[in-house]
């Protein structure tokens, strides 16, 4: 998103869980399953971790929290000094975080294996539909196909260079990692709890990833977008969904673009992955979404342990 624009990403998988303070009988002990709520990249947030003693869940908590707010200062877009939109103003930045050199390189490669249907620089094509709509709140056929073509030439991988420390963009080019970012920081988030000795723990930071089984030794819950309900444990899920995210009331545009044709994909509905990392997860379910429905497992042949669980 650009800064300024309103317009959200919203999610569509609910956890069905104990709420805070709620207690669970495991075989060997009950414990309290704590629950902290907040908001990561725009998105609601959600973890829950069952421990006996409420001191060493909130130090791990807190910890998590400290690690979600600095990648924010590296990904967000609505942050006016984070890393990314320091980058998307000048067009280069040196020293990059290494993080953010990491995860372009990652996304890249997801570039490459979905035939460009995931692309980090279509952030412009955001930015002409938001001022379009913005102008023209009314109207329901979107930019001009010369605007969208203008445009166009500032996107793809070739106008993004990684020279490290250094991250350097085409002129015209900005980029966007809500495709991606938030699936980047639910495994940052994983994988700081699994030192911390944490087994059975549910996040959520816009996309969900499971450590373990609940604690009581059943699979976790998952309420699906489009009905349904997936039952996970030691995976992560992410779905892609145009519902909610439209540009007006009246257009059918929303913020999940073709690169190719620089216009909304034409999937309706909903796309959800599951995968062992969010981070695979999170970009999977957005490029899917464009994909064509009979190119979509060769896609997922790329990254074992992944599935469509639905779309």
């Amino acid at each position: 998103m650009t800064e300024g624009t309103v317009i959200t990403r919203r999610r569509a998988i609910t956890i069905i869980a104990g709420g805070v303070g709620a207690f669970f009988a495991g075989p060997a002990q009950a414990a309290p399953i704590f629950e902290w709520r907040g908001t990561a990249l725009g998105a609601d947030a959600r973890i829950i971790l069952a421990h006996p003693d409420r001191h060493f869940a909130n130090s791990a908590l807190a910890a998590v929290c400290q690690e979600i707010e600095r990648l924010e200062n590296i990904f967000s877009l609505y942050r006016q000094n984070s890393a990314l939109s320091q980058l998307n103003r000048a067009g280069t930045l040196t020293p990059a975080p290494l993080e953010l050199i990491d995860l372009t390189r990652r996304a890249l490669w997801f570039t490459t294996i979905t035939n460009g249907a995931f692309d980090i620089t279509v952030q412009s094509l955001w930015a002409l539909y938001a001022k379009h709509f913005q102008a023209h709140p009314n109207d329901t056929t979107g930019p001009s196909r010369a605007s969208i073509d203008a445009v166009r030439r500032c996107i793809g991988p070739d106008c993004i260079r990684i020279d490290p420390p250094s991250l350097h963009l085409a002129p015209g080019t900005h980029l966007t990692f809500n495709g991606i970012a938030q699936g980047y920081i639910t495994d940052r988030a994983a994988n700081l709890l699994r030192q911390r000795g944490w087994n059975n723990v549910l996040i959520n930071l816009g996309e969900t990833r499971a450590l373990g089984a609940h604690p009581d030794g059943r699979p976790w819950r998952i309420n699906l977008p489009n009905g349904g309900e997936a039952k996970i444990k030691e995976t992560a899920i992410a779905t892609s969904n145009s519902v909610g995210t439209r540009f007006t009331d009246n257009a059918p545009q929303h913020h999940l673009f073709d690169p190719q044709t620089g216009q909304s994909a034409t999937e309706r509905g909903a796309v959800t992955i599951a995968a062992p990392d969010a981070v695979d997860a999170d970009a999977l379910s957005t490029a899917l979404f464009v994909m064509p429905p009979n190119i979509r497992q060769q896609v997922l042949l790329h990254v074992p342990g992944s599935r469509l669980i639905n779309g």
